[in-house]
């Protein structure tokens, strides 16, 4: 996963430009996530584990983060913390390429 397989999707339906479709799917948290951007929409990136998610994010290394995403969540400005435990929604990306299973 890389800016163009994520990052770019995300950014074209955040601004409502046409771009590859994604489903939406409900998931409960593993883990904690950092506190999101207070003006800014913050993308989370995950990773399915069973029947729950991990955030990947570690930092500002962008590249790291998403080497092990599989999915993401979108936060709004302002968002509180998501604690653990909690359900999200989570989208998984159409493939770009092709099907290649699900997620």
């Amino acid at each position: 996963m890389n800016k163009h397989g994520l990052v770019m999707p995300v950014l074209r339906r955040l601004a409502r430009l046409p771009g590859p479709g994604w489903t939406r799917r409900t998931a409960r948290l593993a883990g904690s996530v950092g506190p999101p951007t207070p003006r800014f929409a913050t993308v989370v990136p995950l990773q399915v584990r069973g029947d729950r998610v991990t955030s990947t994010f570690r930092g500002s290394s962008t590249i790291s983060s998403l080497g092990r995403a599989e999915t993401f969540a979108i936060l709004p400005p302002g968002h509180a913390p998501v604690r653990p435990a909690s359900r999200l929604s989570r989208f998984v990306l159409d493939p770009l390429l092709g099907p290649f299973g699900s997620v």
